[in-house]
């Protein structure tokens, strides 16, 4: 009987990893594109912001941690969890090693004095031309909040609707100006939500592989640029309108569920 090539591990199936851009002239989604070149700098890779609204169907949620560590001027990174009180987490720099493993309550402090914040993975199902894919939102900060207090609100709503990002509030914290994502529920069509229910499963399988994984296998730098958690110095990505060029329009179709 001739061997089979043994199954490598699954890529994580998210095609384009989200964060929300609420500082400077903010208040957009915005997405890394390796691929592009930035005009200013000539360099492959650019920030693209999307204009709102924005619509997603959620299909699962995780934790993990992000930043970026000074002492190695480097980003920072972990694995994610599900449980943030029954499961550890491995908190690196790319550059810096190990810095620090443990639960999230018993390892917070000296994640945040190394520079480190926690972020909250949404897995969400997207329609980017019309076509439905796995992508990911990544938040943190007053961000995160004002997804916590919407998903609590919310309850069992977010698994039997779609989401909206439609507007964003503005705060201030001394002479720092800041926006906060406003989030809404959708009606969905079954269509759609049998659709995401592909994906979730396809989320599923992949995330079955990686948790079986010891964590410290979970935590081993990305080797697909697309999984990379950016958490890059924020001197080097200004979170407005001259970085990445004009904010593009979804188109009307990929707003709709």
């Amino acid at each position: 009987m001739p061997r089979v090539a043994q199954a490598s591990k699954t890529p994580n199936p998210a095609s384009k990893y989200f964060e929300w851009a609420g500082g400077n002239n903010g208040g957009h989604i915005s997405y890394y594109d390796k691929t592009a070149v930035n005009p200013e700098t000539k360099k492959a890779g650019v920030n693209v912001l999307v204009k709102l609204p924005f619509a997603f169907i959620v299909i699962g949620i995780t934790s993990t941690i992000k930043g970026w560590h000074d002492g190695s001027d480097s980003a920072i990174y972990s694995n994610e969890v599900k449980d943030t009180v029954g499961e550890p987490l491995v908190v690196k720099a790319f550059d810096g090693g190990v810095l620090a493993t443990g639960f999230y309550s018993a390892i917070r402090d000296r994640v945040a004095a190394a520079g480190g914040r926690f972020t909250s993975n949404i897995y969400l199902a997207y329609r980017d031309a019309g076509v439905m894919k796995i992508g990911c939102l990544q938040l943190h900060g007053a961000s995160l909040n004002s997804w916590v207090e919407f998903k609590n609100a919310s309850g069992d709503a977010i698994w039997k609707k779609a989401v909206g990002i439609t507007s964003y509030k503005e705060g201030k914290k001394g002479s720092i100006v800041y926006r906060t994502p406003v989030f809404t529920l959708k009606d969905v069509s079954t269509e759609s939500d049998d659709a995401a229910g592909v994906l979730q499963e396809q989320l599923a399988k992949y995330h079955t592989e990686y948790f079986a994984r010891t964590r410290t296998e979970a935590a081993q730098a990305p080797a697909n640029p697309a999984e990379a958690p950016r958490g890059g110095h924020p001197a080097e990505a200004p979170q407005d309108d001259s970085w990445g060029g004009e904010p593009e329009a979804p188109p009307a179709d990929d707003q709709a569920f």
